[in-house]
């Protein structure tokens, strides 16, 4: 009795790893067909290039079966600055991972640097068939050209007055459910799922009179507030970040205001050498004698959720911080060229998408 109940062990143990040898060999055979090869951190296609580098055969493995689908947690689709948009169709239902970051303003001189970009993530609930529009803000630069994604426009280098350069606003990088740069979902923000500032543009005179310069750096981008332009030595009075309801001030006078998804374009208040505020949920005002704000950023949709690994937050350079929910944000003294979360952004914006869980 005793060998025959060691023999139905035997033969029930023989059966588990039988099972899921053909479970695992059928797995590895309906992913072979399709292109790929499974491995403990990630998939690849045969020739050794990422999944989420092509995007292929989605269509094909996912519908297989429930182990299967799984193992598609944890793949990542990152988008870098193209200076158009891009879309994500969802793959499968499940709860994704958003990370963005803004693009930093134009840097005047190598003395008054671009306002850096801003961070944002939160997690979401989709729906396979779902599509995510993408917008990655692009850096202003000291010619005056505005940012991709909502920077405002510097005047460049002009000679007029005492001569020098007004930079351009960096872009937001958001994500959402519509088409269209930022500024044109003026009447569809509740499709706008999260969003990071851009930095504001700085501005550098070339010569002083009275042996000062009115130059300054741009105001940081992100954060429930955009960062406040910074001036040098001759005015207390700067081109203001952009908020969760309004456009960053203008610098005191006639400078031009920020808006929904959009910086101010220098040029108004004097007419030159004038920085362009930064892209945003709202944008950063500009100035005159100062660097231009930066825009804000946005994690305010009802869509956009935390979980157990995450609170949704802003993270801003040495700004001002906030603990509540739809508007939690964290200050850093890190920046980066490349992206890295929770550290303020150099250069074009990054966006980045993560599948946590299929469900």
């Amino acid at each position: 009795m005793q060998k025959l109940f060691k023999s139905r062990i035997f033969v029930f143990i023989l059966g588990l790893i039988v099972a899921s040898t053909t479970s695992a060999f059928a797995y590895s055979l309906i992913a072979s067909d399709v292109g790929f090869t499974p491995s403990d951190s990630s998939w690849k296609k045969s020739d050794g290039t990422d999944i989420n580098d092509t995007g292929e055969a989605l269509d094909e493995l996912h519908e297989t079966c429930t182990y299967c689908k799984t193992r598609f947690e944890g793949l990542v689709w990152n988008y870098p600055y193209e200076g158009e948009e891009q879309n994500f169709p969802v793959p499968l239902s499940g709860i994704y991972k958003l990370e963005v970051w803004g693009a930093q303003g134009g840097n005047a001189s190598s003395s008054f640097s671009g306002g850096y970009g801003g961070f944002a993530t939160g997690y979401v609930k989709l729906n396979e068939g779902d599509i995510l529009f993408i917008n990655v803000g692009g850096q202003g630069d000291s010619s005056g050209n505005a940012g991709y994604n909502g920077g405002g426009k510097g005047t460049g280098y002009t000679s007029q007055g005492y001569g020098g350069w007004g930079a351009g606003g960096g872009g937001a990088t958001h994500i959402a459910f519509s088409s269209g740069v930022l500024s044109s979902l003026v009447d569809r923000k509740g499709d706008i799922l999260i969003v990071a500032g851009g930095g504001g543009g700085s501005i550098h005179y070339s010569d002083g009179s009275n042996g000062t310069t009115p130059s300054g750096s741009g105001g940081h981008g992100g954060g429930y507030i955009g960062h406040d332009g910074f001036h040098n030595n001759w005015t207390t009075s700067v081109g203001h970040g952009g908020t969760q309801d309004s456009g960053g001030a203008g610098q005191t006078g006639s400078c031009n205001s920020g808006s929904f998804g959009q910086g101010a374009a220098g040029g108004a208040c004097y007419g030159n050498n004038e920085p362009g505020g930064g892209g945003g949920y709202y944008g950063g005002g500009s100035s005159r004698h100062s660097g231009a704000g930066g825009g804000s950023s946005y994690i305010a949709s009802s869509r956009l959720i935390s979980t157990n690994l995450l609170t949704k937050h802003t993270t801003c350079y040495k700004c001002t911080t906030s603990d509540d929910d739809s508007t939690k944000t964290i200050t850093t003294d890190d920046v980066e060229n490349k992206p890295q979360s929770d550290k303020a952004k150099i250069g074009n914006g990054y966006a980045r998408i993560t599948l946590e869980v299929v469900k």
